[in-house]
């Protein structure tokens, strides 16, 4: 399956799409702590903390088709 992942790694890691708007942030650790809060009050719930941890988010990305999304997220740990 194609990815963008490599495309996506050198482009603006710090910038996400938020209810339609694209948003600048600080860093990235902001731009995945602000999708995630889009999430959880779209989904109107929180998920354990265990579950945004890397190991997880490989496992789903693996689960979803995203292998090349898990292989990025794994060379990181």
């Amino acid at each position: 399956m194609h990815s963008s992942v490599a495309g996506e790694r050198y482009a603006e890691p710090h910038t996400t799409n938020v209810d339609g708007r694209k948003i600048r942030c600080d860093s990235l650790a902001d731009a995945i702590a602000l999708k995630i809060a889009e999430q959880a009050a779209t989904a109107g719930k929180l998920d354990s903390p265990e579950k945004v941890m890397p190991g997880h988010l490989s496992m789903v990305a693996r689960k979803y088709g995203f292998d090349a999304i898990a292989d990025a997220i794994e060379a990181l740990q």
